[in-house]
């Protein structure tokens, strides 16, 4: 026989109606109309506190809302932005961190906010703020948005090279909340509005509908809730009624079957966990045994990794051009020196034959180190080679190579930089393309002036659609051309400095009577000599090319 309890509205309803007298006759309407009238006014006055915190809670919900969105967003921005700046700073581009400032602070292109962009170096005293790196970073004080309206981000600015995170900086961004707030503003007063307009009708309906269909069931569903409390989980409650009661009624019918099924379940899985701990010293032996397997695995795949990396350290040596490989011609005379700072490394210079009287020449540094950015260079040096043809200009040279590039890394967020130039030995006509990297610098025999060859272009692989131009420039007999990576003008001492462009210049002027060989050993010596022992940041590479004579001098 079943202990199921169950509530009827109906039998409720029926002895609340029964028995009445010609005393209840008359005096029903009276009481409906005063019940009627407090519960307007109670529930009225109740709305207008509902509805004003509902309100308020519902607008500050909102500006909760907009304001972490616009966190989120400015986290992404200031993640991108010290991800491209650490980059910078890492390369010395300081101009580079100025432009990005100025557009973010200028508002170009976007929604963000931005009021203030500052970059800062790594300070070597940790209490204090680092170097500004930029110029137009604009200071608080001088931001006309109250401060009560901002908000502030910072982050590291961390460098991702040589399979190791250095932090090289940190960002620090002032974000405009003037919107949100103006937003939030006019959302609360179009409420007071509406609230204000719709506050009687609700009053009087609500009232209503709580006389009719919400004071006698929610004495059904408190019940059936004590009961639930005291353990009895075999309850109907029956509620005909269509509304969010007679749903809230049959919910708690579910509740308490569902209720009496987890408790059955519970005691189950009681029992089982109780099986598990029995088990648990075994199993934790199986697990030692499987570790101990998988961390011989590892170090033999670690081992195979090594002799992975190994072989490919030989063949970059292979495809790096070396004296012994260099063109044997009366014309040139060629120094070449290559340092990585890991086993194998992301630059690359090559020398290389384009028809019969001029040779092209090719100085490129991959972004990143290491494995991946050594299968670029490869990658880059038969694609450099394999569209060196004759009469092909550098430009359009650089334009396939970088549709080449592009085809194969555009996702994996590598691209490189370039110099490619070709020199004609039987007029000296030296045609130049630059891809984003050093510019060239040529020494003139003639009144020992320094000159830098450039020109405008994208980085190789960063876009389909590179946009590259080919200059043009005479050299004499005896003039010469140097090419070289960012491993050399930013090499830095164990104080932070940088060997800069100046050293360079007045390397070059003090030491142009070197044939071109000792000229690159002695160059890289007076880098070391700088560095005074401090680790490489960067690999380093130098070409050195002189122009002996024209073939027409024969």
């Amino acid at each position: 026989m079943s202990d199921t309890s169950t509530i009827d509205l109906h039998d409720e309803r029926n002895a609340a109606e029964g028995g009445s007298g010609e005393n209840h006759e008359r005096s029903a309407p009276e009481i409906r109309f005063r019940l009627f009238f407090k519960f307007s006014f109670v529930i009225s006055l109740i709305l207008v506190l509902t509805m004003t915190i509902t309100g308020w809670v519902l607008t500050s919900i909102q500006e909760d809302a907009l304001i972490k969105e616009k966190e989120k967003s400015a986290e992404k921005l200031i993640q991108f932005v010290a991800t491209i700046s650490a980059f910078h700073i890492e390369r010395f581009s300081y101009f580079v961190l100025h432009e990005n400032a100025e557009m973010l602070q200028a508002g170009q292109g976007m929604d963000a906010d931005v009021l203030s962009v500052i970059v800062r170096d790594v300070p070597e005293d940790k209490t204090k703020q680092g170097k500004k790196l930029h110029f137009n970073g604009r200071d608080p004080a001088k931001i006309d948005v109250p401060a009560k309206y901002w908000m502030k981000k910072s982050m590291p600015c961390v460098y991702h090279g040589g399979g190791a995170n250095k932090t090289v900086g940190s960002v620090e961004m002032i974000f405009s909340l003037e919107s949100v707030f103006r937003t939030i503003a006019n959302a609360r007063l179009a409420f007071i509005l509406i609230m204000l307009l719709t506050i009687v009708v609700i009053g009087v309906a609500v009232a209503w509908l709580l006389m009719r269909l919400v004071v006698q069931p929610l004495k059904i569903l408190t019940d059936s809730a004590d009961q639930i409390a005291q353990g009895n989980f075999d309850i109907v409650v029956n509620i005909q009624t269509r509304d969010e009661i007679g749903f809230l009624g049959g919910s708690i019918t579910g509740m308490s079957r569902e209720l009496k099924e987890s408790f059955s379940e519970i005691a189950s899985q009681k029992e089982e966990i109780q099986k598990y701990s029995q088990n648990l010293e075994g199993m934790v032996e199986q697990r030692t045994a499987e570790l101990n397997s998988a961390n011989k695995e590892l170090t033999a795949v670690n081992k195979q990794l090594l002799s992975e990396l190994e072989m490919a350290r030989r063949v970059q040596q292979g495809i790096i051009p070396s004296a012994e490989t260099f063109p044997r011609r009366a014309e040139l005379s060629i120094g070449s020196s290559y340092l990585s700072m890991a086993s194998v490394g992301g630059d690359l210079y090559d020398v290389v034959r384009i028809g019969r009287n001029s040779y092209g020449f090719l100085i490129a540094d991959v972004s990143g180190h290491g494995v991946p950015a050594a299968l670029i260079t490869t990658m880059a040096k038969v694609s450099f080679s394999t569209h060196s043809l004759f009469g092909v200009p550098p430009d359009e040279i650089c334009a396939k190579v970088n549709r080449d590039i592009h085809r194969i890394i555009a996702d994996l967020g590598y691209y490189l930089t370039a110099y490619f130039g070709i020199l004609n030995l039987e007029n000296g006509i030296f045609q130049f393309t630059n891809a984003g990297h050093h510019a060239a610098l040529v020494w003139r025999k003639r009144d020992g002036s320094i000159e830098k060859l450039d020109s405008p272009g994208l980085f190789i692989g960063i876009s389909e659609d590179g946009n590259y131009e080919t200059r043009v420039a005479n050299i004499e007999a005896g003039d010469r051309i140097l090419l070289f990576t960012d491993g050399i003008v930013e090499a830095r001492n164990p104080a932070g400095d940088f060997f800069e462009y100046e050293r360079l210049y007045d390397y070059i002027e003090t030491h142009s009577e070197l044939t071109p060989t000792d000229f690159v050993d002695g160059l890289i010596k007076t880098v070391d000599a700088f560095c005074d022992g401090k680790p490489a940041d960067d690999d380093r590479a130098v070409l050195y090319v002189e122009f002996v004579q024209k073939m027409d001098d024969n």
